[in-house]
């Protein structure tokens, strides 16, 4: 059987995903900057889009979620409002610098504490800004 193909993004429907010319890694949502490590395309494909909250009807609530997206950071956690306000996972994401301070808005104000997530845990101070590689824990409960 064929793959789905499917990308999460900040609303459902249809998506571009444009595939990187070296590495699949280096794929980008169109609307998101590519990195400098996909070094243009080589071709685009239509993907069904969902959100991170659309993956909680199908899939148990999980307690991590680690974030690789190649730019389309900010938008993927604007489609994850329960996820972040309700279930309240630890997430380990990857940030790109024009992303920084959309991530880190959208943290704060879901009560999360953002830390640079290469740092030692001794070494860890709380971040304003998201770090290139951020790790965000839930604080203090929305309810609470």
């Amino acid at each position: 059987p064929r793959a789905a193909r499917c990308r999460v993004a900040d609303r459902p429907g249809l998506a571009t995903l444009h595939l990187a010319a070296r590495g699949r890694a280096a794929n980008w949502l169109a609307g998101s900057r590519p990195s400098s490590q996909a070094q243009g395309h080589r071709s685009t494909v239509e993907v069904e889009a969902v959100t991170l909250d659309q993956l909680l009807a199908k899939h148990p609530p999980p307690t991590l979620v680690k974030i690789d997206t190649e730019g389309s950071e900010a938008p993927i956690l604007a489609g994850a409002e329960r996820l972040l306000g309700e279930i309240r996972p630890t997430f380990l994401i990857e940030v790109s610098a024009p992303c920084a301070g959309a991530v880190a808005t959208i943290f704060r104000a879901n009560h999360y504490q953002i830390f640079d997530a290469e740092l030692n845990p001794s070494d860890r101070l709380r971040l304003d800004r998201a770090a290139a590689r951020t790790l965000a824990i839930p604080g203090a409960s929305l309810a609470g």
